[in-house]
């Protein structure tokens, strides 16, 4: 059979199928390639939404070199990445930079939760009681245990005294500091608040500081918490410094009347020519000045003609320093020197206004002794009290272990009991054992009556000190005008059980684990606080019934008051004939008990066994029980009722303790303290445990009038320091007279007769207030008598002071002293 058709060629089919499978190849690869680019994308977008942190570490003003005061970290997370959402953490550092350990018990890690969207930063300020090594920083996840980027606080130098500044202009701090470390030794360090939104509302978050500057700021531009912030710090022992200008109604009309010693009205021209003799410097250069009615202030600085260049006035503890002038503006931008001296005078004279307590020992010793408290020397800034880093860290210690829970059981209770078990265990199990016929049991008896007595001492100790958590508190409160409490509270917590204790403060609260540079209570285990509307404190692995001590400070408004200037124990107090007399007024809401007179070395008089509220005592106390430095010095030639505090006694205890936050080691500081009713104590575990607390009340009070200089022991204040050649400085002391006095004064100082580059004395200039002119004073032989002082006229004393001009390579080398003549 014969098949028909057409038989196609396959030659094309086999030409073309290296090429059909070379483009099915490329195909798969991109499909592959296409694949694996859309599994590779989640994890690609998941790396692209991590934080990138960049962390810094820096403090808000400080450091200063004592320890124990409250030092505010400033902590900045920036955000690169995608948004961050976790804790920083403050954690305590271990070692110098010389490597040697020194520990860190006692001081807590601190932490915040923080938000930090992408692309932008946020800061955090967090108070804490420095340790020796400082604070380093950590960023963490929200399950806290990824670090995700560290920083470390460099060396910082330290100072004496801090600043903090108001003002409008960007470079205010470097305005300052410049002339004024250029041309002068004063060790300070300022720091501008970098908006009027940043600055507290709450004075307790200004502890640290030395003093306040306001300068071409717009004062209107804080609120009413924010002034009252101002007015609480001031009230409570901070100075103010307030510079006028031609900026003045800016600065200086917003602010309340209680913060302006002269009130504003109209703008002058005056000479600068009395600033510049503070440094032995002439000039003929005019500026403009605010002019207006001394309220309450007086004038310490005027021109020839008598206009006030600078005005002093008090507001409860604190000191105002208002400039009529504008250190900021002409003729000071363009003469560097009289910017100096400008500066110098105002923080001279602002930090040795007040009176407060002897500044802690130097950060790093453990001496336990104060710093110095000769001219020149800053005492301790309002908020800053430690006496658990001081002298008075068994004082402490004794007062937060006077408790129930930190006893031993009743030693009757003890003797009873071992009685009663050698009896059980050895005459009574015999003697029944015999009766019934069964002595061989006694192997058995003897050891079940010892386990039975052993758990039965357990539960009887347990027992007197009960099931509930125990709090011991010491408060000591420094009060204020308006009703302002500033309250430094320590607590000695103790636990029935032992484990990790929770507690919780009040909202703006300052708080720390770290309480003494020694040994204080149990210091085992460690401490973590978390910064929150209501501070957290986890206190871990807490002992059985062994303290375990913390501190907090507060200030607040308790109660309400009328305003004004007033104190709530309002003195008024003269010297005469070697007896301090004169009234105590209770303007407060509470009784105070055993109100005392307190002066240096722990010198205490009586004044009255209970102050009512709106009574009045009076006071009739002999000087010398207020300046011995014999703490053991009895009062019983002093009229007052006896209490039950008085003596050597838990209360008498507190009391000399209380005092040391007002009282330096100057002769002439005075205090009031007494007994009152305290606040509640912390909260633990949700519930408000067991407790007892001792409060005591402190105010720091002056001499209105004395018949005798001497006996008033008025102290040199260092109120302008000026580096004149380079190498010696001028410094212009203060001495300010009371009212009263029955006769002339006499100036004793240091000038020895030789060549003047191997004296550190140069010379010794007084001012004459009628003559407006610096009048020397003859030097001393460097062989014989010397004279005990050089009579002043009246013109050297007149308008209750006394000026002299020293020049001396440091201050106090002169030592001078006033007397009667």
């Amino acid at each position: 059979m014969k098949l028909s058709g057409i038989r196609k060629s396959s030659k094309h089919f086999r030409a073309t199928l290296p090429a059909r499978r070379l483009a099915l190849g490329l195909c798969l690869l991109a499909t592959g390639s296409l694949a694996g680019a859309l599994l590779m994308a989640p994890p690609a977008a998941a790396a692209s939404a991590d934080p990138q942190l960049t962390l810094s570490v820096a403090l808000r003003w400080g450091p200063t070199p004592m320890q124990g005061a409250w030092t505010p970290y400033v902590v900045t997370v920036k955000n690169d990445g995608g948004d961050f959402t976790g804790d920083v953490v403050l954690l305590a550092n271990d070692f110098r930079s010389d490597f040697r350990n020194t520990g860190t018990a006692g001081f807590p890690d601190y932490r915040v939760h923080v938000a930090v969207p992408r692309g932008s930063q946020s800061s955090i300020v967090v108070y804490v009681i420095d340790p020796p090594n400082g604070y380093s920083a950590e960023a963490r996840d929200a399950s806290g245990k990824r670090v995700l980027a560290r920083a470390e606080l460099s060396n910082p130098t330290h100072a004496e005294a801090a600043l903090g500044i108001l003002s409008d202009l960007p470079q205010a701090e470097q305005r300052i500091s410049a002339p004024l470390h250029a041309l002068s030794r004063l060790d300070s360090v300022l720091q501008r608040f970098p908006s009027p939104q940043s600055f507290p509302t709450n004075a307790v978050f200004l502890s640290g500081l030395n003093g306040i500057v306001l300068d071409q700021f717009d004062s209107a531009s804080l609120s009413q918490a924010q002034v009252q912030a101002l007015k609480d710090y001031v009230g409570l022992g901070g100075t103010l410094i307030e510079a006028g200008g031609p900026s003045w109604r800016r600065t200086l009309l917003p602010l309340p009347a209680e913060l302006l010693p002269m009130r504003p009205q109209a703008t002058a021209t005056a000479s600068m020519a009395a600033l510049a003799e503070l440094g032995s410097r002439s000039v003929d250069a005019t500026a403009q000045i605010v002019t207006g009615d001394l309220r309450g202030g007086r004038a310490p600085l005027v021109s020839a003609d008598g206009t006030p260049l600078v005005v002093e006035g008090s507001y409860g503890a604190g000191k105002v320093i208002e400039l009529a002038f504008d250190p900021f503006g002409e003729p000071f931008d363009s003469q560097v020197s009289l910017a100096g001296l400008a500066w110098a005078h105002a923080i001279s004279r602002a930090l040795s206004a007040v009176q407060s307590g002897a500044r802690p020992n130097v950060a790093g010793s453990l001496s336990g002794f104060t710093a110095p408290t000769g001219p020149g020397s800053a005492l301790a800034p309002p908020g800053v009290w430690a006496p658990g880093f001081g002298t008075g860290s068994d004082r402490l210690f004794q007062l937060l272990q006077d408790t129930p829970a930190a006893g031993s059981p009743p030693v009757g209770l003890l003797g009873g009991l071992l009685v009663a078990y050698v009896l059980l265990c050895g005459l009574l199990n015999y003697l029944f054992l015999k009766a019934v016929g069964r002595r061989g049991l006694m192997w058995v008896t003897t050891p079940v009556i010892a386990i039975v007595f052993t758990v039965g001492a357990y539960l009887v100790g347990f027992g007197t000190r009960g099931s509930d958590f125990y709090v011991t508190q010491v408060q000591v409160q420094r009060l204020g005008p308006d009703g302002a409490v500033e309250t430094f509270a320590f607590d000695g917590v103790f636990a029935p059980r032992k484990g990790d204790v929770q507690v919780s403060v009040p909202g703006n609260t300052l708080v720390s684990t770290a309480v003494s540079a020694s040994s204080f209570g149990d210091n085992s285990g460690d401490a973590s606080i978390t910064i929150d509307r209501r501070p957290q404190i986890l206190l871990k692995a807490v002992p059985v019934w062994n303290m375990k001590a913390m501190q907090t400070l507060t200030v607040a408004h308790p109660s309400s008051s009328d305003g004004g200037q007033s104190l709530p124990l309002e003195a008024h107090l003269r010297l005469e004939n070697g007896r301090v007399k004169g009234t105590v007024a209770n303007r407060g809401p509470r009784t105070i008990s055993d109100l005392r007179l307190a002066g240096v070395n722990d010198a205490q008089a009586p004044i009255v066994g209970q102050l009512p509220a709106g009574a009045t005592a009076r006071v009739d106390v002999d000087a010398s029980q207020v300046r011995s430095s014999s703490s053991s010095q009895s009062f019983g030639a002093v009229p007052a009722p006896a209490s039950r505090t008085s003596g050597t006694g838990t209360h008498d205890l507190l009391l000399r303790l209380a005092a040391t936050q007002a009282v330096s080691g100057r002769q002439g500081d005075l205090a009031l303290v007494g007994l009152a009713s305290g606040s509640e104590p912390v909260s633990i575990e949700g519930g408000h445990p067991l407790h007892t607390t001792l409060t005591a009340v402190v105010e720091p009070v002056g001499l209105e009038t004395a018949d005798s200089v001497s006996g008033a022991a008025r102290h040199a204040r260092l109120i302008s320091s000026f580096l004149g050649d380079g190498v010696s400085q001028v410094d212009v002391y203060d001495f300010d007279l009371p009212g009263g006095l029955k006769s002339a004064v006499s100036l004793g100082y240091t000038f020895v007769d030789g060549l003047p580059s191997q004296s550190s004395v140069r010379g010794v200039d007084v001012f004459d207030w009628g003559s407006h002119s610096w009048q020397p004073l003859p030097s001393q032989p460097s062989t014989g008598a010397r004279p005990s002082g050089v009579p002043l006229s009246a013109g050297q004393s007149a308008g209750g002071t006394v000026r002299v001009r020293v020049r001396e390579s440091e201050p106090g080398q002169a030592n001078l002293v006033l007397n009667d003549q």
